[in-house]
């Protein structure tokens, strides 16, 4: 496992595009290194950015004595 790990690391450009939803695998795999880069640099500036998930807030027990 640790060997695909750091396959995937190294290729961490091309799964970033993938991952994100943008683009397919098959895009992704028919841009060459200038374009994956500019399309990862592109998607680093101009995508949403996530907002972190809101926390519930706790519910208080009413007391019943």
């Amino acid at each position: 496992m640790t060997r695909y790990r750091q396959i995937a690391q190294q290729n961490g450009a091309f799964w970033q595009l993938v991952m994100s939803g943008v683009f397919s695998y098959t895009e992704a795999s028919a841009m060459d290194f200038d374009e994956l880069y500019e399309a990862q640099a592109a998607l680093q500036i101009y995508a949403p950015k996530e907002k972190p998930p809101k926390m519930p807030t706790p519910r208080r027990r009413r007391w019943r004595g």
